[in-house]
């Protein structure tokens, strides 16, 4: 198996159950990770490094998210529920 196979099987299998549905615990990492990247939300009054740091955040999440190999309506999925969870924190 190829580095980037074994690497996407990891992914999945730490957050995707077996019908490829994110788990509950995956659902809370992806929330806590979404939170400090600040992804979908616009924050203002910010320096250059501040946004150079959230942009290299936002590069990891959305890393983790697309090394899982899922199409892009999975992906839609899997943020809009990350999107709806966070409003319970």
């Amino acid at each position: 198996m190829s580095a980037y196979r074994s690497l996407t099987k990891a992914y999945r299998t730490c957050f995707l159950d077996a019908d490829g549905n994110l788990t509950e615990h995956g659902k809370e990492v992806l929330k806590n990770l979404s939170a400090k990247a600040r992804i979908g939300r616009a924050v203002r009054g910010r320096t250059a490094e501040e946004i150079q740091f959230d942009e290299g955040a936002r590069s990891i999440v959305l890393h983790l998210m697309t090394a899982m190999h899922l199409d892009h309506d999975h992906l839609e999925r899997m943020a809009r529920k990350v999107r709806e969870n966070r409003g319970h924190e």
